[in-house]
C-alpha cells in the first residue's frame, strides 16, 4: 500500500512543530497529494479528494530527548513530568542507564 492510499482511510491531525509557523499549507503537503486536497478557509481545514480531512491543530513544544533523560538518570536526578510515570518505574525498576537507576531520584 502507497502512503498516499491512508488519506482515503481516515482523517488526519496536523500537529505544528517549531520552526513551521503556526499555519499548515499546502506547501507542507507532498507534491504528489497536494493536487489531491482542497482548502475551506472558514473550517481551517484540507479536504481530501476521499471526503477526509486534515485538522492542523497547534502544540506546545516541549524540549525533551532521550539523551536528557539518559543523563538526568545517570546522575541521580528525577525525570518526573518528562515521562509518563509507567516508564519513569519501568526504568527505576530496571536499573536502565546507571547501576543505582533512578531509586534515590524521587
Amino acid at each position: 500500500m502507497k502512503y498516499s492510499a491512508l488519506f482515503e482511510l481516515c482523517h488526519f491531525i496536523i500537529m505544528t512543530r517549531p520552526g513551521f509557523g503556526k499555519n499548515f499549507s499546502r506547501e507542507h503537503l507532498p507534491i504528489e497529494l497536494a493536487e489531491a486536497f482542497c482548502y475551506d478557509s472558514q473550517k481551517n481545514i484540507y479536504t481530501h479528494s476521499s471526503g477526509n480531512r486534515l485538522f492542523p491543530r497547534e502544540i506546545t513544544a516541549l524540549d525533551i530527548s532521550s539523551t536528557q533523560i539518559r543523563n538526568l538518570v545517570r546522575k541521580g536526578r528525577s525525570i518526573k513530568y518528562l515521562v509518563p510515570a509507567a516508564v519513569e518505574e519501568f526504568i527505576r525498576k530496571n536499573k536502565l542507564y546507571s547501576p543505582k537507576g533512578i531509586d534515590s531520584a524521587g
